[in-house]
């Protein structure tokens, strides 16, 4: 069997691997796709699939105007509580892109440009008071999250705090807008 599997040209034959591969791969995806935009119900769930995509690219730095779909989705009839986990889980998700993207990309552009002291007494006041900051900004609708989050990566705040302390502002957050939007909805 071993010799088989040694001289088979199908197996040795790197392209033709990779290019099966490929095809499972792609057809894995379809399956997942298809999945994903039907719930075990038959319900197209593509609103919550863009909710998602959009309050991601809200919680990072672009500006979508996620709070005003989030608001709109409420106000239309949308399922509140699969509206609040969905945006709350999009903007951590967001917050994440932000935070390694300073991580990876812009730590090494400040470290040229301060002090190794400088930055290690910086990353140190951060990592010991920033939590503060970042609870602050986090529950505050109002305050720019998403550069905070930039500034969390930017100085390596562990991700054990940053995580839940986002999620949890993100999901507060995510209600009162949902509130709101369905006392908007009743309204009309």
């Amino acid at each position: 069997m071993e010799r088989f599997i040694l001289n088979n040209p199908l197996i040795n034959n790197v392209g033709i691997m990779n290019k099966l591969m490929t095809y499972l791969a792609f057809i894995i995806l379809i399956i997942i796709f298809t999945s994903v935009i039907f719930d075990a119900t038959g319900r197209p769930i593509y609103a919550y699939l863009s909710l998602f995509i959009i309050t991601t690219l809200g919680g990072s730095i672009i500006p979508v105007g996620s709070p005003l779909i989030v608001l709109g989705g409420a106000a239309s009839g949308v399922d509140k509580i699969p509206l609040v986990l969905v945006a709350a889980t999009g903007y951590t998700a967001g917050f994440l892109v932000n935070y390694y993207l300073a991580k990876f990309l812009g730590k090494s552009y400040v470290e040229g440009r301060i002090s190794t002291n400088r930055y290690d007494l910086i990353s140190g006041w951060w990592n010991r008071w920033g939590l503060l900051l970042l609870v602050a900004f986090a529950f505050v609708f109002i305050l720019p999250a998403p550069v905070l989050a930039m500034i969390c990566g930017l100085f390596s705040v562990r991700l054990y705090y940053f995580i839940p302390i986002n999620f949890a502002g993100n999901l507060f957050n995510s209600y009162l807008l949902v509130f709101l939007g369905g006392s908007i909805g009743n309204l009309l």
